[in-house]
């Protein structure tokens, strides 16, 4: 037990203890958890959320349980299936330990992938130069603007998007 009465941290991914407050296992660069199971991401606005469970319907509506000009990845292959990321800000998704969602994949790219929200509310990929390509519903791209319903596949990963049906 720690001094606050907590049990210590272990990485999720490879065991190692982790300190208190990091994002990343300094083991092995992995996304750390809380005690609820969510994620903390970094990015350069630290506003990115992970929900557990079920993997959710992702239909062509927007949703409106997001926050307004929000997007929403649910993780429909690869590790942490099922899960939910919601993201508010401009994101990196890649395999570098300062990647704002690192994905642990030999296939992925340190820097793979950028997700960039527009200031008509809309959400664009644009491909980093990644070397196995990034692809939406199964067509390789280096730019596209996304949509809900539209499957994204970065490695062996692959998610549903999910966009706000709120205004920003």
């Amino acid at each position: 037990m720690t001094s606050e009465g907590a049990a210590p941290q272990a990485c999720a991914s490879c065991g190692a203890d982790l300190p208190d407050g990091v994002a990343a296992c300094p083991a092995c660069g992995a996304p750390t958890t809380d005690g609820t199971g969510a994620l903390h991401l970094t990015s350069a606005v630290p506003t990115t959320v992970i929900e557990s469970g079920p993997i959710q319907h992702v239909g062509l509506e927007p949703a409106l349980d997001l926050p307004a000009g929000s997007l929403a990845l649910v993780v429909v292959r690869g590790g942490d299936e099922g899960r939910r990321i919601v993201v508010e800000a401009p994101i990196i998704i890649g395999r570098a330990s300062d990647a704002g969602l690192f994905l642990d994949d030999v296939t992925v790219s340190r820097h793979h992938v950028e997700l960039l929200h527009g200031d008509d509310g809309s959400w664009t990929l644009h491909d980093l130069g990644s070397l196995n390509g990034t692809y939406v519903n199964r067509r390789r791209v280096d730019t596209a603007v996304l949509a809900s319903g539209d499957e994204v596949q970065v490695g062996k990963y692959r998610f549903l998007v999910q966009l706000s049906g709120l205004a920003a």
